[in-house]
C-alpha cells in the first residue's frame, strides 16, 4: 500500500507535514515525486519498526484486539451501530446514518465503500479516521483497544485457591466472551488446556458455550458473574 500511494497524495500529505520555511531535503522531495527508491526507503523503515516494536509484542497485541472485539459484540448485537459507536468513545455518535464526532470538525464521504473498525494497542487518544480513497474498502476508524486480561494479575487469592490459579484466570478472562483460541492466546496456554478448563467451568455451571457454525463463543453464566463479583 505504501509503494502504491499515488503521487498527488504524497505531495499533499508531505506538504501538510513539512511546515518549515526551509527547503525540504532531497529525500523528502524525492518522496513527494513518488521516486521508487524513496518509497522503498520508507517501506524498509516501516519493516524495521515492525521488527523492533510490533513483532516482539505480537501475541499481546493479538490478545488485546481479540478481547476488545469480543467485548464489544454484545453492544452491537443489542443496540446495533448506535450502541457499537457510542461504546467506542463518548465523542462518537451514530445519528441518521451519519457517524458524528465532537472533538474535531471534518467531513468524510465513503462513497458507498465500507469503514473498518480497527482496535489499536499503540494509541490511547480519541478515535482517528484514516481515509484511503485510492484503495476502496481500506478506510478505517482507529480506536484504542482495551487491554486483555493478564493471567493471574487480577485473580483474587481465595478464588485461585478454590479453583486453581489457571482455572480462576480462565474464569476472570471470560468476563469478555471469546473463542477457545482467543482464550488460549490471552492466557498464554494451549488451546487444548483452555478447552479443558472451560469444560470444567461449564460443568460447574460457571460458564456456557454457544456454537455458531464452526466457531464457538465461551462466556460466563449469571452464576459465574456472581462468583467474580463476590471476589
Amino acid at each position: 500500500m505504501v509503494r502504491a500511494t499515488p503521487r498527488h497524495v504524497l505531495q499533499k500529505q508531505l506538504a501538510l507535514c513539512w511546515r518549515s520555511p526551509a527547503r525540504p531535503p532531497s529525500w523528502v522531495q524525492a518522496l513527494a515525486d513518488g521516486h521508487p527508491e524513496a518509497l522503498e526507503r520508507v517501506r524498509r523503515g516501516l519493516r524495521d519498526l515492525h521488527a523492533a516494536w510490533v513483532a516482539p509484542r505480537w501475541p499481546t497485541i493479538v490478545a488485546s484486539c481479540r478481547s476488545d472485539i469480543g467485548g464489544r459484540i454484545p453492544a452491537l448485537a443489542a443496540d446495533g451501530l448506535t450502541g457499537a459507536f457510542t461504546a467506542l468513545h463518548p465523542a462518537l455518535a451514530w445519528r441518521g446514518g451519519l457517524l458524528e464526532r465532537t472533538w474535531r470538525t471534518a467531513e468524510y464521504r465513503l462513497d458507498g465503500y465500507g469503514l473498518q473498525l480497527v482496535p489499536c494497542t499503540s494509541w490511547s487518544g480519541p478515535p482517528l479516521f484514516s481515509r484511503i480513497y485510492w484503495e476502496p474498502g481500506c478506510s478505517a476508524l482507529i480506536y484504542p483497544a482495551r487491554p486483555a486480561p493478564v493471567c493471574g494479575a487480577v485473580v483474587a487469592p481465595d478464588l485461585a485457591g478454590l479453583l486453581g490459579r489457571t482455572r480462576a484466570a480462565v474464569l476472570e478472562s471470560l468476563r469478555d466472551p471469546c473463542g477457545t483460541s482467543d482464550l488460549a492466546a490471552r492466557l498464554a496456554i494451549s488451546a487444548a488446556s483452555a478447552s479443558e478448563h472451560v469444560t470444567a467451568l461449564r460443568r460447574a455451571g460457571l460458564a456456557e458455550t454457544a456454537r455458531h457454525g464452526r466457531t464457538v463463543c465461551h462466556s460466563l453464566t449469571p452464576l459465574g458473574q456472581s462468583l467474580l463479583t463476590r471476589h
